[in-house]
């Protein structure tokens, strides 16, 4: 793909090839306002919130899948001493906090990856929005010959 740098925008010529995908991302975050790099940023954040989120899920799936397996190893580990703890002592007491524990996990996980799902759509359809509109501020200010000629 042929790319020429025509003052501050992305014009598509014969004359400049890009280097590599990293280039051609150098060039599209020269583009950016400010407001999308903001944007970019905070959508990062949430990102690294929902991977946490995703292996907090993870976290505590397996002591439930534990319990479930093996009733009488979960007293071993650090979530069954703290259940312990907590006036679960028998073994069959411990499954529902368990359950508790996943499920509010798993409903904190899925309300991240909503959040993250719109953010991300937000961000995307907004960056593509103003792209859209500097290029066709591009083009519609070109002088009456070079539409003419195109």
């Amino acid at each position: 793909m042929n790319v020429e740098n025509a003052g501050d925008t992305l014009a598509l010529s014969g004359t400049q090839t890009l280097d590599s995908t990293t280039d051609a991302l150098r060039r599209l975050w020269a583009q950016l306002s400010r407001r999308r790099r903001r944007q970019f940023f905070g959508l990062l954040v949430l990102m690294s919130f929902g991977a946490i989120a995703e292996a907090a899920t993870l976290g505590a799936l397996l002591p439930f899948l534990a319990k479930i397996t093996d009733p009488d190893s979960i007293g071993q580990s650090w979530i069954g001493r703290q259940l312990q703890g907590f006036g679960s002592a028998s073994s069959s007491d411990s499954l529902l906090p368990l359950l508790s524990l996943f499920s509010v996990v798993v409903v904190i996980a899925g309300v991240v990856r909503i959040l993250l799902s719109r953010a991300t759509h937000a961000f995307v359809f907004s960056l593509g929005h103003e792209i859209a509109v500097r290029v066709y501020k591009r083009a519609l200010y070109q002088p009456y010959s070079y539409h003419l000629s195109n």
